[in-house]
C-alpha cells in the first residue's frame, strides 16, 4: 500500500536499448523508480523531490509524474512517471532538475535506486 505525494496534476544512457524504433513511436513509456531512504531521511527526499516533480510535469512529453510513500516500509518511496515517448524521457534525463535531484539525494539514500522502464500500448 502506498500514499501518493503527487503534488497535484536502467535510466542511464539512451532508451534506444529498450525499444525498437517502430515500437517506441506507438508506446507510452512508464518508469518506476524505487528509492530507499536512509533511516530518518525519507522526508528530506520528499521535500527535495518537489522541484523535480513540478518541473518534470512541465517537460515536453510528460503525462504524469508522482511520488508515493510506502506504508509498510517507512523508508521506501516510489517515483512513477509516464511519458509520451522514449525520446521525451531521454530529453527529461538531460534536464537540470533531473540531474540536480540525483545529486541532492545521493548521500541520503540507503542504496542505488531500483529503476524499471516499461512500454505500454493503449488498449
Amino acid at each position: 500500500m502506498f500514499i501518493c505525494y503527487g503534488f497535484p496534476n536502467e535510466t542511464k544512457g539512451s532508451m534506444e536499448k529498450f525499444f525498437s524504433v517502430d515500437r517506441r513511436e506507438k508506446c507510452m513509456i512508464i518508469v518506476r523508480a524505487k528509492i530507499k531512504a536512509k533511516n530518518g531521511e525519507r522526508d528530506k527526499i520528499i521535500s527535495k523531490s518537489q522541484d523535480l516533480i513540478d518541473s518534470s510535469r512541465l517537460d515536453s512529453g510528460n503525462i504524469s509524474y508522482n511520488l508515493y510513500a510506502g506504508t509498510e516500509d517507512e523508508n521506501l518511496l516510489i517515483m512513477l512517471e509516464q511519458w509520451e515517448s522514449s525520446q521525451a524521457l531521454d530529453a527529461h534525463m538531460q534536464t537540470e532538475h533531473f540531474k540536480a535531484f540525483g545529486k541532492a539525494i545521493e548521500n541520503i539514500v540507503a542504496e542505488e535506486m531500483d529503476i524499471a522502464v516499461y512500454s505500454a500500448e493503449k488498449m
